[in-house]
């Protein structure tokens, strides 16, 4: 006989064997553990928990028209309101830090985790893999089990995070629950679409569902390519009312720039001593009317 937790009534417990009563234990128990608040709980809690625990104020509002604060794309992958996000953004635009940052959290908070950044380029690997040992130098030390490897960083909690090179061979064959593909324009188009097969929704050992997550982030090359492709997919099935393949966040310079309290343009700054302004009116290419 089994007894549900969450209907029981007591006269259920009545002649129950030990063995319903002990299962009935432990079904409370697990049932009083998934209860507890699991990490962040919305976009504010989020947003603070990144800025105390590694120092990132990850901006939160578009100022150019049409464009995306970088935030968003790293709380709607981390609360599971999509799961298949194309990021482009500007060069220092941070994709990478962002997605570095939606790793650590989900390893941090869904314990038996999977996920995988794959860089077009053997430089773009490692820098996924530098971002995030970044954040758990700063905060999660201690979450990482032995010493951590370009290749593979495990976690005390079971969580794996994988970095590979953008090749056949890197991406024939592994599984995980989130794959990211990083600088896009510059991926052999064999091997992006082998990776296709790669991510996987799972049961975690908690007992919570993960969807398979796809993440792929860019900064455009050029006017025709895989980017373009894609997002003509996406203009495509939206104008047919259809959802698209991907949830594409944009976001430039303006969007990831931080106020300069000494330039010398602000008026606050007028008649202040040269030698406290930003000296980046010495610097010139060429010039505009």
């Amino acid at each position: 006989m089994a007894i549900d937790p969450l209907t029981i009534d007591p006269k259920a417990l009545l002649g129950a064997s030990r063995a319903d009563l002990v299962a009935l234990a432990k079904n409370i128990s697990k049932a009083k553990q998934n209860a507890v608040k699991i990490g962040p709980q919305n976009d504010d809690e989020l947003h603070a928990y990144i800025v105390e625990k590694w120092g990132i104020s990850v901006p939160r509002v578009a100022v150019t028209p049409g464009m995306d604060p970088p935030f968003a794309m790293i709380a709607d992958v981390f609360f599971m309101r999509e799961n298949a996000v194309l990021g482009v953004a500007c060069r220092e635009g941070s994709k990478t830090m962002g997605v570095a940052i939606i790793h650590a959290l989900l390893a941090r908070f869904y314990p038996g985790y999977e996920g995988i950044s794959a860089g077009a380029i053997d430089e773009q690997s490692k820098r996924a893999y530098q971002a995030l040992m970044t954040l758990l130098r700063r905060h999660g030390a201690d979450w990482v089990k032995g010493q951590s490897l370009q290749s593979k960083t495990d976690f005390t909690n079971g969580s794996i995070v994988e970095v590979k090179g953008g090749t056949m061979a890197q991406l024939n064959g592994p599984h995980s629950n989130l794959l990211h593909r990083d600088e896009i324009e510059l991926f052999n188009r064999e091997a992006f679409n082998e990776a296709d097969n790669i991510t996987k929704s799972a049961t975690l050992p908690d007992g919570r569902q993960i969807p398979a997550i796809d993440i792929l982030t860019t900064s455009r090359k050029r006017a025709r390519g895989l980017l373009q492709e894609i997002m003509d997919d996406c203009e495509v099935a939206i104008k047919a009312g259809r959802k698209p393949p991907y949830k594409i966040y944009k976001w430039g310079v303006a969007e990831t720039i931080k106020r300069v309290p000494n330039c010398r343009g602000l008026p606050e700054n007028e008649g202040k001593p040269d030698s406290e302004l930003c000296p980046c009116h010495n610097i010139v290419k060429g010039t505009w009317d």
